[in-house]
């Protein structure tokens, strides 16, 4: 079974980024979810977010329609 949920990252500072990511993922963490991150345009966003979940077995992709959208599956 699939599920979804989202995290927006709109008006979260670039320091805390990182965190609520890891605190996303990790409160989502089973293997039949799939969870969406809302970046927005920020290039810096999109980077942390990345930079993030590399450490994590994941494979991110961007939306090719919403480049400021991030789906994977955890």
């Amino acid at each position: 079974m699939l599920y979804r949920d989202t995290l927006d990252l709109h008006g979260v500072r670039h320091s805390e980024v990182s965190d609520e990511v890891h605190r996303f993922v990790n409160d989502h963490w089973s293997g039949r979810w799939r969870l969406t991150i809302i970046t927005g345009d920020s290039e810096v966003m999109k980077a942390i977010v990345l930079d993030t979940l590399a450490l994590y077995d994941v494979e991110p992709q961007t939306d090719p329609w919403n480049p400021g959208v991030i789906t994977f599956l955890a």
